[in-house]
């Protein structure tokens, strides 16, 4: 097994084995199935949020807790996550597990959450408020692996490239990009890399499909697309096939649906930076547990402590590794949720 692989591997093992201690610290006849967990995502529609919702239903049903899970309409909705958040306080959650659209702007709704002793884990996105953990992808290291991969197999050094990102407001948009771009830097110049387009398609497939349009056209020697989420990459997708440019015009992108796989194989996507939702969800939810619960040490009890920062992996997937078995458990967390004993034998 290449390092690469081990060390992929060793990040799947620590995921089963944090999954592994919540069944363990689990126990049988539990009271918790009338407490509350609010579990709060981004996007409608999108498959990712699907696996992180079925990641937290399925601690909570470990655990012992109901689980609401609702998503906000799209990455710009921040009005409809503040009014989950107000619901959540109203219906006495115990905790909030939250995917936050804009790293701030939820702060005050928060605060009161706090202050009606709600606990708070954040999830996929970071938020700013202070002491409020995070669960996640580390967005800037996922848009460096894309950036580094980009280089290494299209663009060597040169050639014009376009960014659609999926909102202006999401820290992980902006992190995605950020990370893209440092690890093309020692490249960037008249003679080298190009950024010709950053524009931002808020979550829309069909804007990200027009923008993906107007680059080429403007364009016409365009190396790469780079897109930051779901519905970026699909849309940029369809764009690059409407034009008959699948394999010339390069996508790399993030997350596999049906239809990003689709792409994957006829070769529209070159690669895509491959995230954890379901650990995002089931972990959230396993922390914020943890959060509920107490610990005495030599007399004295106090509540658990939780990791600030639990970096949930991304790994780069293409057409050369597609077919590897760990490839196949990120596409299919899912799947890889229900074997975590098998995966960490």
């Amino acid at each position: 097994m290449n390092r690469k692989k081990r060390g992929l591997l060793s990040r799947i093992t620590a995921c089963a084995l944090a999954v592994s201690m919540a069944f363990a610290g689990s126990s049988c006849g539990s009271t918790k199935a009338t407490e509350t967990i609010f579990v709060i995502g981004q996007s409608q529609g999108i498959q990712f949020w699907d696996l992180l919702q079925t990641g937290a239903e399925d601690a909570g049903n470990e655990l012992g807790y109901n689980i609401v899970y609702q998503n906000a309409t799209d990455t710009q909705d921040v009005e409809t996550q503040k009014q989950l958040i107000k619901r959540a306080i109203s219906e006495k959650a115990k905790a909030i597990v939250f995917a936050p659209n804009d790293p701030s702007a939820l702060n005050d709704d928060l605060k009161s959450a706090q202050t009606a002793g709600i606990k708070l884990v954040a999830i996929d996105a970071p938020c700013s408020l202070k002491g409020v953990s995070y669960i996640g992808t580390d967005n800037l290291s996922a848009g460096n692996i894309a950036g580094r991969n980009a280089n290494s197999s299209i663009l060597f050094g040169k050639g014009k490239v376009a960014i659609i990102k999926h909102s202006q407001t999401s820290s992980a948009a902006s992190d995605r990009v950020n990370g893209f771009k440092q690890a093309l830097k020692s490249s960037e110049g008249p003679d080298g890399i190009q950024f010709v387009v950053e524009e931002s398609c808020n979550g829309n497939a069909d804007t990200a499909k027009q923008m993906a349009i107007d680059a080429i056209t403007a364009n016409p020697d365009l190396k790469l697309i780079y897109t930051t989420n779901e519905k970026s990459t699909i849309g940029a997708c369809a764009g690059v096939a409407e034009m008959e440019l699948s394999g010339k015009v390069r996508v790399i992108g993030y997350n596999s649906n049906d239809a990003e796989i689709s792409y994957l194989m006829d070769q529209t996507l070159t690669g895509t930076i491959i995230q954890s939702p379901y650990n995002m969800g089931y972990l959230g939810v396993k922390y914020a547990s943890d959060l509920l619960d107490t610990v005495t040490i030599n007399g004295v009890t106090a509540s658990k402590t939780i990791p600030t920062n639990v970096d949930t992996g991304a790994t780069y997937i293409s057409l050369n590794n597609y077919s590897d078995d760990i490839s196949q458990l990120l596409i299919h967390p899912d799947t890889f949720g229900k074997n975590q004993n098998v995966v960490a034998k």
